[in-house]
């Protein structure tokens, strides 16, 4: 996103469509679940999985920013971190959708509150892809050895398409 308006109050994220290319054999392709891959025991298993994504707005701002605002918009900063980097920096706690389907859409509209005067000249609107803590469970297995393994799940794209407007 870049504009001659630096001041943005709300960016409404809508049409939000999806289509990911799952790799699974053609016996447990029945259905539009999105599925991962483990083991139990001697047998690998397909379980139902969920992924996240998450909508953010990544850019540069100001040391002043960065005093009034920093118990909102520094979510990955810690101790260890002393440099403030775009990457590291998210202008708003990020929006957080969930799919558990290997294609699907959502037509209601996301709105995403921005920071009050928050001067953005060029930002970075970005989409991660996470499995939420909830899943994490879901990909441990164990091998023949009784030892923790953990699964995957087996895409090979992830498509995401949609419009936003910014007020």
């Amino acid at each position: 996103m870049k504009s001659e308006c630096s001041s943005f109050k709300k960016i409404i994220i809508k049409n939000l469509y999806w289509n990911i290319f799952q790799s699974i054999d053609q016996e447990k392709y029945k259905n539009n679940e999105l599925l991962c891959i483990t083991t139990d025991i001697n047998d690998f298993v397909y379980k139902k999985i969920s992924l996240q994504i998450n909508i953010e707005l990544h850019s540069q701002v100001s040391l002043n920013m960065i005093e009034k605002y920093s118990n909102k918009i520094l979510p990955y900063r810690n101790e260890n971190i002393k440099n403030c980097y775009a990457s590291n920096n998210c202008l708003y706690k990020a929006l957080i959708y969930s799919i558990d389907t290997l294609n699907g859409s959502n037509f209601d509209n996301l709105e995403i509150d921005l920071l009050e005067n928050l001067d953005i000249k060029c930002a970075l609107l970005c989409i991660k892809i996470s499995v939420p803590d909830e899943s994490i469970s879901i990909l441990k297995g164990y091998d023949k050895y009784n030892k923790s393994y953990y699964g995957y799940i087996p895409f090979s794209q992830f498509i995401l398409n949609f419009d936003y407007e910014v007020y």
